[in-house]
């Protein structure tokens, strides 16, 4: 089973569409608002804020296994890229240099492809959880936030 193959499933579901439209577009919604601060502090406040968001996808709990498994994957997929910065978030404390490491599947394709793809599978109810959108790789400089809903 492929991952387009669970995402279907999700598209198919109307209560677990309309369930996590509730509770995880409301959250990809919200702006943050840019912090007053600056390096790894910066990047430290605003991981706070994908955390508690990706919290929040752990409450949607569809009840067929396919759609279950497919939120497990993407809140993973989002914990792993929050993971990656604030391991640079530490890297800039500790180290000379530090650099930002975008987690992969396949040691090539960047995780954000495959939340994405769950995003586009569940279009119109997450298009506020594009990547992009939320500024996701951003991790040095002012936050650009792209307009990906209508």
């Amino acid at each position: 089973m492929t991952f387009a193959d669970i995402t279907r499933a999700l598209v198919e579901d109307p209560e677990y569409r309309q369930e996590l439209t509730r509770q995880v577009a409301a959250q990809c919604g919200t702006k943050h608002k840019e912090v007053a601060l600056e390096g790894s502090a910066a990047t430290q406040r605003i991981d706070e804020v994908l955390r508690a968001m990706v919290r929040r996808f752990a409450e949607v709990r569809p009840r067929a296994s396919t759609a279950a498994a497919a939120v497990r994957g993407w809140s993973d997929d989002w914990s792993k890229v929050v993971d990656a910065r604030e391991r640079y978030a530490t890297d800039l404390e500790t180290k000379k240099a530090a650099q930002f490491v975008l987690p992969a599947t396949r040691g090539v394709k960047p995780v954000t492809k495959n939340m994405d793809d769950f995003v586009r599978e569940n279009h119109p109810n997450l298009d506020a959880c594009f990547t992009e959108g939320l500024a996701l790789e951003t991790v040095e400089g002012p936050r650009d936030y792209k307009k990906v809903t209508q």
